[in-house]
């Protein structure tokens, strides 16, 4: 797993006066701060040369991941050099900040040890930056990108397959900005080689994180689809369908380190989009010594030989099946079993069970000839349910995804119905459902139902109706005329305590955007409300409302 910081934000507090010794942090996995025993990461924090120095160790494998130097021990302000590490210790990232912001020159290497790019940063602005594209299946430059942001223009080196660099040509000088996507070209991007290339290229890649993929049961089809610029640089990626979000990252940065064929029209290159379909089934290789075949493998999964296995497997017969395990040579403790049609380990068949470090489930499913069918079902590291997939030999029909309260009580439960193409919303609070949305694949919300409205003789309502809402409203978006640029609507989850506060707006479309942060600041700094009754008694409690935009005409707040 790689890990790109720029700022680390952590709510700890300790004595640093006289110290000598380091200051230790433990994190979880998102690094937060963590309890040692069920920490991944761990920090080394001391004082020098004037700024608070932070090493980042892998918990497991005991790696230097990066050092990074702050203004103070609060870790909010970055400053001075940044470096990042592969696991096997060569460097991936020098880089440098200035009170926050970059600085200087930041230069990136991949794992093979050649320069990926480097970028000229001044007070926090880029003002050139270079790029090295190799070819996908050897280790030789294609050709080299140089940006110049002063002026929008960039010049591309081509080489050929001795390193020599190429006579330039017309396509080779381009001035970059927001190109507009030809939706109809003469020519469609094409990736630079046969379509069987890239799916050999993209399999090579996935085989570097096998370990990931493995580990989560993937299995199936990948399908991302991406903006491809005049100069053949992609960008704007959108998974359209894919099995989990490890094997649509990984898709993703693969096909990002492509230099495409982009496409043509009238005889030029244009911007177009392309889509790129792929498919992913697991599968294992052991190394055959003396004729015996011995699952010993690297950290990413792959052969190797004992003095440099992190994995061992262990396999036996179950039933017409067989059955491999896979251990932490260390710790010796399961990370996964899976089922075989054979001791090739090429062809999944019946149950799969992978877990965390403490025994505890992780993922559990099943596969039939590698396909996967039936239910599959993913715990985090406390034993709770995080979602649920059903297939049907391959082909995903619902996922039902699950998340928490603070107080570990069950906040909201999501089911996907992919035959329908519909979505239901199910919100929590204290263990009871209070609300149901149900929408469309575009986002078009087809019903809603406040469950608790059923509780209270009156819901809650603004002061003065539906006419006075529309006042306010109508002044608001005056007010912000200038940073509304659009029309839309956006559904909003609102809590109205016993004095007519609203004490929390959650959208629950358009989420992210500065549209629902409108919404929910038109509700937060708007009016006092009515608050619900139940039986004469003013009660708190939750209320549906749709915010809409719709220019030349008033923005309408509706209660749901």
């Amino acid at each position: 797993m790689r890990i790109r910081l720029l700022s680390l934000m952590l709510g700890i507090t300790f004595i640093c006066n006289g110290q000598v010794k380091p200051v230790i942090f433990y994190f979880d996995k998102n690094l937060q701060p963590s309890e040692r025993s069920g920490s991944e990461y761990t920090g080394k924090g001391r004082w020098e040369y004037g700024l608070y120095r932070l090493d980042l160790y892998d918990k497991k494998q005991r790696y230097l991941i990066f050092t990074a130097y702050y203004t103070d021990s609060t870790f909010a302000v970055q400053d001075g050099r940044f470096l990042s590490f592969y696991e096997n210790g060569d460097v991936e990232n020098i880089s440098y900040f200035k009170k926050g912001k970059p600085d200087g020159l930041w230069t990136r290497w991949d794992n093979n040890k050649r320069i990926a790019d480097s970028s000229w940063y001044t007070n926090g602005e880029p003002d050139s930056a270079v790029y090295y594209r190799y070819r996908s299946l050897n280790p030789n430059l294609d050709f080299v990108l140089r940006y110049n942001y002063h002026d929008s223009t960039m010049v591309r080196t081509r080489f050929d397959d001795n390193d020599q660099s190429l006579p330039h040509d017309a396509t080779d000088f381009l001035r970059f900005g927001k190109d507009t996507i030809v939706a109809h070209p003469d020519v469609e991007v094409a990736y630079p080689g046969e379509d069987s290339t890239l799916q050999q290229y993209l399999q090579s890649k996935f085989d570097n994180d096998k370990y990931e993929l493995l580990t989560k049961g993937t299995s199936g089809v990948c399908v991302v689809r991406f903006k491809v610029d005049k100069g053949g640089i992609p960008s704007d990626f959108k998974t359209i369908y894919c099995d989990n979000n490890s094997l649509a990252n990984d898709m993703e940065m693969a096909l990002r380190r492509v230099t495409w064929v982009p496409a043509m029209k009238d005889n030029k290159p244009v911007a177009a989009l392309k889509e790129v379909s792929t498919e992913y089934y697991p599968s294992l290789n052991g190394v055959v010594q003396k004729n015996k075949r011995r699952y010993l493998f690297d950290q990413n999964l792959n052969p190797a030989d004992r003095d440099h296995s992190f994995y061992h497997g262990k396999i036996k017969a179950d039933g017409n099946l067989v059955e491999f395990s896979l251990h932490d040579i260390q710790r010796d403790n399961r990370i996964f079993k899976m089922q075989f049609t054979d001791s090739s380990l090429e062809t999944a068949n019946g149950l799969f069970e992978s877990f965390y470090y403490n025994d505890v489930k992780h993922v559990r499913g099943n596969f039939v000839l590698s396909r996967k069918n039936g239910a599959w079902v993913t715990w985090n590291q406390d034993g709770k349910v995080l979602d649920s997939s059903f297939y049907n030999i391959g082909a995903l029909t619902s996922v039902t995804q699950l998340s928490y309260q603070p107080n570990e009580t069950l906040a909201q439960r999501t089911v996907i119905d992919y035959t329908n193409r519909v979505i239901h919303s199910y919100y929590y609070d204290k263990g009871k459902c209070t609300s149901i949305t149900a929408q469309d694949f575009t986002g078009k919300f087809i019903s809603f139902i406040d469950s608790s409205i059923n509780d209270v003789t009156t819901p809650p309502q603004f002061a003065g109706g539906d006419s006075a809402w529309r006042k306010y409203l109508e002044d608001y978006r005056e007010k912000n005329k200038k940073k509304i640029h659009r029309e839309g609507e956006c559904v909003v989850r609102i809590r109205v305590d016993t004095s007519g506060n609203i004490i929390s707006a959650e959208p629950l479309t358009l989420n992210g955007t500065s549209f629902s942060r409108f919404a929910v600041e038109a509700l937060l700094t708007g009016p006092k409300w009515i608050p619900a009754t139940k039986d004469g008694k003013k009660v708190e409690a939750y209320c549906l409302t749709v915010f809409y935009v719709r220019f030349l005409r008033v923005i309408r707040l509706r209660g749901i």
